[in-house]
């Protein structure tokens, strides 16, 4: 097969192939590349988070941050709230904001300050200080323009972001496609390499100026200056707003003329992509409401059962009740659980009435806090004060009630069954008896830790395999 010759069009079209691969050294060191997210994205993906939405400070804080100072996602994950050195307020009102960087790529100990400053212009989508100043306030209680506060102790070791790296990144691509990117686009290195493509532009054609600009970016995300890591994102930002008649010709009045144009930077033309429809819809708006909730539960009830799940239970008791207590919701609520109690057992009523009136509280909520975003906080606030009243907000709960009987009702059939030589339990084959008896307690809708009383010497598990494999064992009859 390998002596045989190949097409010649064939031939040229591999050889072209390889020698992209070989000459595309961004290709060969950082796989395949993201595009840069420079300012006029950022500024439109901030603006399509809706102010509703709990975490957009925390959010726009952390991606702001990451593209004004070239950070890693692992350097803005090493900050901690000791780290912000110093807030400097000058008269004019500008504000500057020294924070260190302990940690960068292959080195836990960098210990490297850096400096924002806030935007006083109307426009606070990419305003760094502005949205850390809010990310602050909601998270930590401290105000960032209370220079008396700063630095705290070196021992407070709590971070100034709470996800870790792998959330980060997901977080922003998340973002980034609910605004109607193109998904697969950008990475968080994105917000890096941003970082040096919106200084660029910004130094535009005039040669010194860009040298500069590429010597200070340097300095702040840790780059040697001029070097390859640098100057291959570069490039990009040049190419995508260079207008190529320009570097030739003279405009009408025989001036000099930049050869770049800022009407290029729209982010479909700088990019060559078609925005999506922006997918931020009702459901976040209830998220949002129901993590206020959440967080203020997992606050108060020290002392009683505090995880996730029990927190998400008292939530919703606070959602059924909400409609209990209202004759017009409950109405709503009866026609959805009434035919379903029909067809059940007495056992799942309750639950059964309970889904159906958060589903109804839910609907009712978002359509309240669609009419007005701006009122989510203070409705969730409406709202726990309601739970408090109706005495649900320190409940003591038992959720998974039969996951601890199952746990507890194997443990008493495992030390009571034989076991062979090498200390495992026997395996007993099913009798027809015990299939009937099986077959009888599961058509009457019993639990299997319930079945399981009445099959000696069998657990709920094995209940739930039996049965799986005797509908198996059906099916296959059928056929």
């Amino acid at each position: 097969m390998f002596n045989e010759s190949i097409d010649k069009d064939l031939d040229s079209e591999i050889n072209g192939i390889v020698r992209e691969l070989k000459m595309n050294k961004s290709l060969k060191q950082r796989g395949e590349g993201k595009q840069p997210l420079v300012t006029f994205d950022m500024s439109y993906l901030i603006d399509s988070i809706p102010d509703y939405f709990a975490d957009k400070a925390s959010e726009a804080s952390l991606f702001l941050f990451s593209l004004h100072t070239g950070a890693r996602a692992v350097t803005c994950g090493g900050v901690r709230l000791c780290d912000i050195r110093k807030v400097i307020i000058q008269d004019d009102d500008s504000i500057f904001v020294k924070i260190r960087l302990m940690r960068n790529k292959g080195n836990v100990n960098w210990n490297h300050v850096i400096t924002l400053e806030n935007q006083k212009a109307d426009n606070k989508s990419l305003d760094a200080v502005y949205w850390l100043r809010q990310h602050i306030q909601s998270q930590f209680n401290m105000d960032l323009f209370e220079p008396s506060l700063w630095p705290v102790e070196e021992k407070d070791e709590r971070v100034l972001w709470k996800w870790d790296t792998e959330n980060m990144r997901t977080r922003l691509k998340q973002r980034l496609e609910m605004a109607g990117f193109p998904p697969a686009l950008f990475g968080f290195h994105s917000l890096r390499s941003g970082f040096l493509c919106s200084a660029v532009i910004k130094a535009g054609s005039d040669i010194k100026q860009r040298q500069a600009v590429l010597e200070t970016c340097a300095f702040v995300a840790g780059w040697i200056p001029f070097s390859h890591a640098e100057m291959v994102y570069v490039k990009k930002a040049c190419v995508q707003t260079i207008i190529a008649s320009r570097v030739i010709m003279l405009n009408k009045d025989n001036e000099k003329q930049s050869v770049m144009d800022n009407r290029l930077l729209t982010i479909e033309d700088f990019h060559g992509i078609t925005l999506r429809k922006n997918k931020w819809n009702s459901e976040i708006i209830f998220a949002s409401f129901s993590r206020i909730i959440l967080d203020q539960l997992k606050k108060d009830r020290v002392g009683v059962k505090n995880t996730p799940d029990s927190n998400k239970y008292i939530l919703q008791l606070g959602l059924n009740k909400y409609v209990e207590t209202n004759e017009e919701l409950e109405e709503l609520a009866k026609v959805k659980y009434d035919p379903l109690i029909l067809k059940s057992t007495p056992q799942f009523f309750c639950g059964i009435r309970i889904n159906a009136r958060a589903e109804v509280a839910r609907k009712d909520i978002i359509k309240i806090l669609l009419r007005d975003p701006k009122i989510l906080k203070q409705q969730a606030e409406t709202f726990i004060a309601f739970m408090k009243e109706q005495e649900i907000w320190l409940k003591e709960v038992k959720t998974y009630k039969h996951r601890v009987e199952k746990v507890s009702t194997t443990n008493k059939i495992l030390e009571t069954r034989e076991k062979d030589e090498k200390g495992n339990r026997k395996r007993i084959k099913w009798t027809e008896e015990e299939d009937k008896t099986l077959k009888f307690h599961k058509e009457r809708n019993e639990t299997w830790v319930q079945i399981s009383k009445h099959l000696t010497g069998r657990t709920p598990g094995d209940c739930s395999d039996r049965w799986r494999n005797l509908k198996k064992k059906l099916e296959r009859e059928k056929k």
